[in-house]
């Protein structure tokens, strides 16, 4: 029976990782989550239940770059079966990283901070603040499309990617999110720009009707 795989950054981390087992909520999603008193619905919950589909394995991660997208596919490609699903959900592409020094990490650069990993800094040098702002452009996209066609090459039949950061299609070649979703912040006082219940419920049924129609079989993307 085949299983789906979740890769992406903080749009499709696993509810379960923003709520500690002694109650602590991490961010807007944690809080969110402790004023449901229930843990969320996740869009890859969605696709299972559609699908029929045997075990949900989240291998997203909070604040990832493209980069940290990447390698995390790398590193669970293997355990990934041809008759298996994957949802690739690529992050900002102004996002980037860099090896830092004390500890020797990476070091996640935003055009709003830092992270290392998901702790924030407001403080970014100006080299670094120069460089995330000027990667929203056509390089970085197509460095995204032609990442995408060695992933075809490599990942079963139904994987596809999608991007919460490209609603029109404009940034990231064949990015599938189309329709708006429900934000935490549009139905509670949390300001956090994350997909709410119903968002994740949005997203799932929109990522459904793009496994059905599966436009990856036969396509270029560049």
């Amino acid at each position: 029976m085949a299983n789906l795989h979740i890769f992406g950054d903080s749009y499709s981390v696993d509810w379960n990782k923003y709520f500690h087992r002694k109650g602590n909520p991490i961010g807007g999603q944690g809080e969110y989550y402790k004023r449901l008193k229930r843990k969320p619905l996740h869009f890859a919950e969605v696709i299972k239940k559609e699908l029929k589909l045997n075990n949900i394995y989240y291998h997203a991660i909070g604040a990832a770059d493209n980069y940290t997208i990447l390698e995390s596919i790398g590193k669970y490609i293997n355990s990934i079966k041809d008759d298996d699903y994957v949802c690739i959900g690529w992050s900002d592409i102004t996002r980037y990283r860099v090896v830092g020094i004390r500890p020797k990490k990476w070091l996640r650069i935003f055009v709003q901070g830092l992270s290392v990993p998901i702790k924030f800094s407001n403080d970014v040098p100006k080299p670094f603040y120069k460089q995330s702002v000027d990667r929203d452009c056509e390089l970085t996209i197509t460095e995204i499309g032609y990442w995408q066609k060695i992933l075809m090459k490599s990942l079963p039949e139904n994987t596809i990617f999608w991007s919460p950061f490209d609603n029109k299609q404009e940034r990231y070649p064949y990015s599938i999110i189309e329709t708006p979703f429900e934000l935490i912040a549009d139905v509670t006082d949390i300001d956090d720009m994350h997909a709410s219940e119903k968002g994740h419920k949005q997203i799932g049924e929109f990522l459904i009707s793009v496994f059905n129609n599966n436009p990856y079989k036969n396509y270029e993307i560049l």
